[in-house]
């Protein structure tokens, strides 16, 4: 049975009940043992021992019993970047995938990805993902809608304009990346996610035919909360984040170079 280590980043002021959902969401994924390494951003031991516990109820039923890591990063910067570093350097396994704690992966995910990685040889392979809404402002979430995160058929000439890709919809086959390219930069408060996948595909071979396959959610709360680690979103200044990174990805496009052959050329005029 295939190993497939998941980064799952969670910080002491999000809902532990999406991490829950989260982690739920890794236990029934066919012929394959998922190795969680839980990179955590200032918790409590309270919450730490609850984490655990709750691994360890999941786990009587889970290909989980392999091993899993909760490690706890104490920083009041926001080290995202960081944490996902923190996970690559923890990782054992082959292959290696990622989750937000307020996202889920949907049965079978991990099987079809690495189905894909050794049909196609791939160093990564993505798989479709939906954007679900949910109404938070009752006592329970309910999901207002669910519809495709993408509404066009991309190629990856796309990641000249923007990112496609959520973090939890791809598999990086580890084997086929050079450890110096397999790094998020830690300058970066947003967008560090584009900024690793350009790297990547101006590098390395990448499959994208799998998306019309579904194998993850994008969950978003109509209260804004899903997007960064405080619920008061007036202890963030997210334009300067975004223009950094922004900045960051635009200087990187003007370095990298990207090879075209004629066919793919003609999609793209």
């Amino acid at each position: 049975m295939k190993d497939v280590s998941v980064i799952v980043r969670y910080h002491n002021k999000g809902d532990f009940d999406l991490l829950k959902n989260a982690l739920f969401s890794l236990c029934i994924q066919g012929d394959v043992t998922v190795t969680p390494l839980i990179i955590l951003h200032n918790c409590e031991e309270n919450i730490i021992r609850e984490i655990k516990e709750y691994i360890s109820f999941l786990s009587s039923d889970w290909a989980m019993k392999k091993r899993f890591v909760i490690e706890n990063i104490n920083d009041d910067s926001d080290i995202r970047s960081t944490m996902l570093n923190r996970g690559i350097a923890l990782n054992e396994s082959r292959y290696l995938a990622f989750l937000d704690y307020d996202d889920v992966i949907y049965n079978g995910a991990y099987e079809y990805l690495l189905e894909r990685l050794e049909k196609t040889n791939t160093a990564f392979s993505a798989g479709g993902c939906r954007k679900a809404t949910f109404d938070v402002s009752g006592r329970y979430n309910y999901c207002e809608s669910k519809v495709p995160f993408l509404n066009f058929t991309p190629n990856i000439f796309y990641f000249l304009v923007d990112n496609f890709l959520p973090i939890h919809s791809y598999m990086i086959d580890t084997h086929m990346v050079k450890q110096d390219d397999l790094y998020f930069d830690e300058s970066l408060c947003a967008l560090e996610d584009y900024e690793l996948l350009i790297r990547l595909v101006s590098k390395y071979r990448m499959d994208l035919k799998g998306l019309d396959h579904f194998v993850c959610e994008y969950r978003i709360r109509n209260d804004e909360t899903h997007t960064t680690p405080f619920h008061d979103l007036s202890l963030i200044d997210g334009d300067e984040k975004w223009s950094h990174g922004r900045s960051k990805i635009s200087e990187l496009l003007g370095e990298l170079k990207f090879e075209l052959s004629l066919k793919e050329l003609k999609e793209l005029i």
